[in-house]
């Protein structure tokens, strides 16, 4: 089986349903970034990260907030058409993509032990 040809990043949908769904990422990414940097900002101004609990959950949302500033990012493959260009950095938003989501899920996984901990 031939690694190249079996990607989701080969161009299997129309010029019009790629820039539809590239732009419909990048909103949903740009407003998931605007309501990090709105819960960040009230962790902060509230003073309540010293806190163990909530110190992990802003480190949910920035690992979040990352997820979104990549899917932002998506919007930079809207004017290319040339394979090779779109090739790479499909693979390359895919793989820091990928990495991002391990991350979010440590987080939660440490979140909920956590939570686990002080409730028994």
């Amino acid at each position: 089986m031939d690694v190249e040809n079996s990607t989701d990043c080969n161009n299997t949908f129309t010029i019009n349903q790629k820039n539809l769904l590239l732009i419909l990422i990048t909103s949903t990414g740009l407003l998931s970034f605007i309501m990090c940097l709105i819960a960040v900002s009230l962790v902060l101004r509230l003073r309540i990260y010293k806190y163990f609990t909530y110190r992990l959950a802003m480190y949910q949302i920035l690992s979040s907030q990352c997820h979104s500033a990549v899917e932002i990012s998506h919007i930079s493959l809207l004017k290319y058409d040339d394979d090779t260009y779109y090739q790479i950095a499909c693979k390359s938003s895919s793989f820091i993509l990928e990495y991002i989501l391990w991350v979010e899920l440590l987080f939660t996984i440490c979140l909920v032990f956590h939570l686990f901990c002080l409730a028994v």
